[in-house]
């Protein structure tokens, strides 16, 4: 049996597509003279939040100003990303839990903010199946940080070397097996099986 462990969005979690971010501007009432500057500062920003270091209300409010929009809706913002960030990958989602059944030991690390780690852990029972569920918030660490890799195979109960992780973004696997993980850049759930043939 296999130690496995995953990262989240790309992987088991789907990210936003533009039209559904298009959405979000719409709903959010960001015009287009806007747009690229908001969506900017949302990615640019984003390590204090996913490190817990900061509230929901605080970054957005970073990030609004950034952008230069005024009377923007903090808290509708953040209901938004509820609504939008926490649809599964089903087919990856249902193959990872086969092989939990199949008593392969499985676990989670993902650089998310506590409004987003809430909402999965609430929205989706499967959560309560992996071994363990590490987060960037919780450990105040972020991949490519090998603080957060070491914290992962801690709480997973393995060691780097006896471990795959897969993450979509290259960076991330890159630093990954720097740290001592056996790291696969994941393309698909065929990288799944082709990890574990």
């Amino acid at each position: 049996m296999a130690n496995l462990l995953f990262d989240l969005y790309g992987v088991l979690i789907k990210h936003r597509t533009d039209g559904v971010r298009r959405d979000v501007d719409k709903r959010l009432g960001v015009d287009e003279n806007h747009r690229d500057a908001l969506w900017d500062a949302y990615h640019r920003l984003r390590e204090p939040l996913d490190l817990g270091a900061i509230s929901d209300q605080e970054w957005w409010a970073t990030v609004a100003r950034t952008a230069g929009l005024e009377d923007f809706p903090i808290e509708e913002a953040i209901q938004a990303e509820k609504d939008t960030l926490l649809i599964p990958h089903e087919d990856a989602v249902s193959l990872v839990r086969e092989l939990i059944a199949q008593g392969h030991t499985v676990g989670v690390l993902s650089n998310i903010p506590h409004v987003l780690a809430e909402g999965l852990v609430d929205k989706h029972a499967w959560f309560k199946e992996f071994h363990s569920v590490t987060f960037s918030c919780d450990i105040h660490a972020v991949k490519p940080d090998h603080a957060a890799y070491a914290r992962a195979v801690a709480d997973l109960g393995t060691k780097p070397s006896e471990t795959i992780f897969f993450d979509d973004t290259l960076g991330n696997v890159e630093a990954a097996r720097a740290f001592g993980l056996r790291a696969v850049h994941y393309t698909g759930v065929q990288s799944i099986t082709d990890a574990l043939a």
